[in-house]
């Protein structure tokens, strides 16, 4: 339905509300918040009734943006209260991208499944594997799985221990660094590093990269010459253990569904970044459980803004193969890292922070040759 000039839209029939209320259950649901308990609607306070922080109604912002086309100004971040704050630039589109939310999801299902008939056809017995072939290479993977499974374990006993009892952060650096090129000798998985030339060697800089195994974390370690600062949920330290080696490394855990934490994060990161420490982010947040790049969290690209650093984007392609979400054995493959050309803006504060999440986006997309999920 269309409303007359200055009026609200109505949840019912408008598509700019339908998919800004789509987009607001999307982030509740990535942040732990969602299901909701109660209806989501228009009048919501985005921290009392939705518990989203600072770093996700960032992220709502950058929905928005894209939902209508329009660029919302710069203290939306600020002064948004409600979701009706952020209505206005809908008004701005002719036809609110609510189809198009409709069309991105048959275009998702269609790029991912595939019809029964568009199966290869069933050679002759003659030309189909043995049986037995099959089940001598599984055994193989699998007797290789649990060599690498027992390897990580070894190397996690004997590394975490020194990480604790090594006096200086450079000094156990060192280590993981040692540990990060040792392993994949030793588990059978080839490493090959591109771009690398592309990494500030003369001053700090935002990390960014996709994150697909456990293992991500150990590769760009292998980049980075001095000590970095990672950005890692602060789930992580539920394991007092975990916790006490991420504490040792200098981690720094950052909060979700706080917005007053989300704030402090920003603001602690961004200092780190100022004090000469390059700083690493996962912006999906977590581990794709299937292939494709999920959306970014702004939280990174805020803290090159504010600290007028280059973003460096890292594609890491074949550690989904070594390690899946939800798989315990290794397995052998060969894993690529790519470093991408640094992204810089000349526009501080938030439109910044959006120009850097775009370009960076971009690059991700086209070196870890995955599909765009957002």
């Amino acid at each position: 339905m269309q409303t007359g000039h200055g009026e609200h839209p109505e949840p019912g029939g408008d598509g700019a509300v339908v998919a800004l209320l789509a987009a607001v259950r999307e982030i509740m649901a990535d942040v732990g918040r969602g299901p909701p308990a109660r209806i989501v609607d228009l009048d919501a306070r985005l921290d009392v009734d939705l518990g989203l922080d600072s770093l996700s109604v960032a992220e709502l912002l950058v929905r928005t943006e894209e939902l209508f086309g329009v660029s919302l100004p710069e203290q939306t971040l600020a002064t948004a209260r409600t979701l009706r704050d952020l209505l206005p630039p809908a008004t701005m589109a002719d036809e609110p991208l609510a189809r198009g939310v409709e069309g991105a999801g048959a275009d998702l299902a269609g790029s991912g499944s595939r019809d029964v008939n568009d199966r290869p056809a069933f050679g002759p017995p003659s030309a189909r594997p043995r049986r037995t072939d099959g089940r001598l290479r599984r055994a193989a993977e699998d007797l290789h799985g649990v060599w690498a499974l027992g390897v990580f374990g070894v190397m996690a006993a004997v590394v975490g221990p020194l990480i604790v009892l090594v006096p200086t952060l450079r000094l156990r650096w060192r280590l993981v660094r040692l540990t990060a090129r040792l392993l994949p000798l030793l588990v059978g998985v080839r490493v090959r590093i591109e771009g690398a030339r592309h990494l500030p060697r003369d001053r700090p800089f935002v990390m960014v990269a996709n994150h697909a195994s456990h293992v991500d974390p150990l590769l760009l370690v292998r980049l980075l010459e001095k000590p970095a600062v990672f950005a890692a949920l602060a789930g992580l330290a539920d394991n007092p253990v975990l916790r006490l080696g991420l504490r040792r490394m200098h981690t720094h855990l950052v909060g979700r569904g706080d917005r007053v934490r989300g704030v402090a994060d920003v603001q602690a990161l961004t200092d780190t970044v100022r004090a000469g420490h390059a700083v690493v982010f996962f912006p999906e947040g977590r581990r794709a459980p299937a292939p494709g790049l999920e959306p970014f969290r702004m939280g990174a690209f805020l803290v090159a803004a504010r600290s007028g650093v280059p973003v460096v984007p890292v594609a890491i392609r074949g550690t989904r193969a070594v390690l899946p979400v939800g798989r315990t054995l290794p397995r052998r493959a060969t894993v690529t890292v790519t470093v991408a050309p640094p992204v810089t803006t000349r526009t501080a504060g938030w439109h910044g922070a959006v120009e850097l999440q775009r370009e960076a986006r971009r690059l991700l997309l086209r070196h870890s040759h995955e599909p765009d999920l957002a």
